[in-house]
């Protein structure tokens, strides 16, 4: 998703190629490693045996506690309180399991698009980043595609 995005502001012009390889590389695979990370901890955690073992299921007991009182609505939990079971809850590994690839490669270039041109002393808007926004009405498209040739031809 994360490369889909960021080829596609090549395709758009916003960037060139080695930008996008650049950007995929620096925030892609720092995240892969860190998922990476995560599966190794989590594989641990289900494999864990003897007081460890323990020890991870007695840490369970307030989150089965609270869906046993109440399925659909279930007890509050303490702020503090953490399922061992990484790969189900978002709030455990919110950097994984609330992650938007698509809106990071967006912003991956947009951050990019900061550092390029002149930057307008009242708004600080960069010219690459005003120009990526502007291009929406400029430059998207639609002259050259086939329903608006096949429009204009009708009329």
């Amino acid at each position: 998703m994360f490369l889909g995005r960021v080829v596609s502001e090549v395709i758009r012009g916003t960037i060139d190629i080695e930008t996008a390889i650049h950007l995929y590389e620096k925030k892609r695979i720092p995240r892969a490693f860190h998922k990476g990370q995560v599966a190794f901890v989590n594989g641990k955690l289900y494999g864990v045996e003897g007081n460890d073992k323990l020890a991870r299921d007695r840490s369970t007991r307030p989150e089965i506690a609270a869906w046993d009182s109440n399925v659909t609505k279930p007890a509050e939990l303490p702020p503090t309180y953490r399922t061992w079971q990484l790969y189900t809850s978002p709030t455990a590994i919110m950097s994984v399991l609330c992650y938007d690839a698509e809106s990071d490669a967006d912003f991956a270039v947009d951050e990019w698009l900061m550092s390029q041109g002149d930057v307008d002393e009242t708004t600080l808007v960069s010219k690459g980043l005003r120009e990526k926004w502007w291009s929406a009405i400029h430059d998207n498209g639609v002259e050259n595609w086939k329903g608006v040739k096949d429009r204009k031809a009708k009329l």
